[in-house]
């Protein structure tokens, strides 16, 4: 017994329990990591059905209706923003909106989206945006901040609006009401010096009347 030879469990077998450890490491390793590939699958493709869902609404909504990453360029405009534009969805795309509009609007367009992004605060802009047949249109742009669920900043949605209309007939009171003032204020020019008029006339018959009146006491 005392020179018996060592079996090969005794010999190797921690090498063996070493083998088995990490066979049973790599086997769950393989797991995890199929397990983490198949879940971030499922929530690509749960993403791609929520976007797709989102612009099939989006192309069927009345406004105009645009999304911007957090690099602050539009990423997607709907088929009601394209309709009117008349452009491609890729000169859009990027800073290739800011093309449409007016010239006289774009550096306060971009000052107000800018401030309003640096703060991750909504808001509301009002700028001609140049329609398809070349007509300059007034929209009315909203502008909210999207968050994801873990609350990370996500980027903005905004929709517009056109208000030409109401703009026109906004412009076209203001003008009465300033020709109103303006009226107003004539009419009591006028009232006034009628009344200076009147006044200085009377006092004028008064005057004589009082010379009169003095020549005839003197006459006495």
């Amino acid at each position: 017994m005392r020179f018996r030879e060592a079996s090969v469990w005794e010999s190797y077998k921690w090498y063996m329990i070493g083998g088995v450890v990490l066979i049973l490491a790599e086997t769950l390793l393989i797991f995890g990591l199929v397990w983490q590939r198949a879940r971030a699958k499922r929530a690509e493709t749960q993403l791609r059905e929520s976007e797709g869902r989102f612009r099939l609404v989006a192309n069927t909504a009345p406004v105009m209706i645009w999304t911007a990453g957090t690099d602050r360029k539009c990423s997607y405009v709907n088929k009601t923003w394209l309709d009117f534009t008349g452009r491609p969805l890729e000169a859009e795309l990027g800073d290739g909106w800011v093309e449409g509009v007016h010239p006289d609007d774009s550096n306060r367009c971009l000052q107000t989206y800018t401030e309003a992004f640096d703060r991750r605060e909504s808001f509301e802009l009002q700028y001609r945006l140049r329609r398809k047949d070349g007509e300059y249109r007034w929209v009315l742009d909203d502008g909210v901040p999207r968050f994801n669920p873990d609350g990370t900043f996500a980027g903005y949605i905004g929709s517009c609006i056109d208000i030409t209309e109401r703009k026109l007939a906004e412009e076209s009171l203001a003008t009465i009401g300033r020709r109103l003032i303006e009226a107003h204020e004539a009419e009591r020019t006028w009232i006034g010096r009628e009344l200076h008029d009147d006044i200085n006339q009377r006092l004028a018959l008064l005057a004589i009347d009082t010379r009169a009146m003095e020549s005839g006491c003197f006459d006495q």
